[in-house]
């Protein structure tokens, strides 16, 4: 798997967020800077991030992938949060937010 997606799903960090954190050198894995985006992760390696204080065992989470079809509106952005303009997920039922 890779880093960024465990991030992403148990932790909640974006891919910017992510991207940062690797150009700042900020994130360490089994104790080396990890300076590549594309970096694999395995069951029980040593996950250290400088700023959010974070130091963990990775435990790999298997869950169940949902697909949705959705026709984007003109006029709304796909991304999780925008103080600027709608999202999609402001339009999709509460299950797929």
């Amino acid at each position: 798997m890779l880093l960024r997606e465990y991030l992403q799903s148990v932790h909640s960090i974006s891919r910017r967020k992510f991207t940062d954190l690797v150009d700042q050198g900020k994130i360490f894995l089994n104790g080396k800077l990890v300076n590549s985006y594309k970096q694999l992760i395995q069951e029980d390696d040593r996950l250290e991030m400088i700023d959010d204080r974070l130091k963990e065992t990775v435990h790999m989470v298997v869950s169940e992938s949902r697909i949705v079809l959705f026709n984007k509106p003109v006029g709304y952005v796909v991304s999780k949060s925008d103080p600027h303009n709608q999202t999609i997920y402001e339009l999709l039922p509460k299950e797929f937010q």
